[in-house]
């Protein structure tokens, strides 16, 4: 773990006993591809660092009904 960690600009310059010490709060977690990690909106008292892989992100983002009848008038309705 401390390997990653000096990778991390913020962390890369820190002593050794002190990455030996914030090791200690981490916890690492393997997911397999397609599983949810977390979900919008829910609560967390995590904070996840990628060391390897991939990961999709998305946000739902609510499209307001006014929007839609101002983009129907310039661009017509589908």
């Amino acid at each position: 773990m401390n390997t990653f960690l000096k990778t991390l600009p913020f962390l890369a310059f820190w002593p050794t006993k002190q990455l030996n010490r914030l090791q200690y709060y981490f916890k690492e977690e393997r997911y397999i591809r397609g599983q949810e990690v977390y979900h919008e909106g829910s609560g967390s008292k995590h904070v996840y660092l990628i060391c390897e892989g991939e990961f999709l992100l998305t946000k739902s983002v609510p499209v307001q009904e006014e929007l839609q009848v101002k983009l129907d008038n310039l661009i017509g309705p589908n």
